[in-house]
C-alpha cells in the first residue's frame, strides 16, 4: 500500500505505510501500519472513525480495522509531532450472489 511522506511523530519522520491493501466491510481484521515515531501515536482514524490500536514498537502499530461502507478511506495516524499523511485502506464489500 502506498504511503504517503510527511511526519508521523516528533522530529519529523518518514510517511506512515499499511501492510494490507483491502479488507472487508464488516471489520474484524488488524491493519498493520509501519513508520517512524509511532510509539507516541495517540489517535488513529480509519476514514472518520476512530479505531483502537496497539503500539507494538516506534515504527509498528497494529489497528483494528472498524465496520463501515465498502470503499476507499484514509488512514491516519496522530502523534504530538501532527497528524500522518494519509494511506488508502480499500473496505471490500461481500461479493454477490
Amino acid at each position: 500500500m502506498r504511503g504517503g511522506g510527511g511526519a508521523a511523530g516528533e522530529g519529523g519522520g518518514g510517511g506512515v505505510r499499511a501492510v494490507a491493501e483491502a479488507g472487508p466491510a464488516s471489520g474484524g481484521i488488524t491493519l498493520t501500519l509501519t513508520g517512524t515515531h509511532l510509539a507516541q501515536a495517540t489517535a488513529v482514524l480509519v476514514g472518520a472513525a476512530p479505531a483502537g490500536f496497539t503500539v507494538v514498537s516506534d515504527s509498528h502499530i497494529v489497528v483494528d480495522a472498524p465496520p463501515g461502507t465498502p470503499g476507499p478511506l484514509d488512514v491516519t495516524v496522530t502523534t504530538p509531532g501532527g497528524i500522518s499523511s494519509p494511506v488508502i485502506y480499500n473496505r471490500v464489500g461481500a461479493p454477490g450472489i
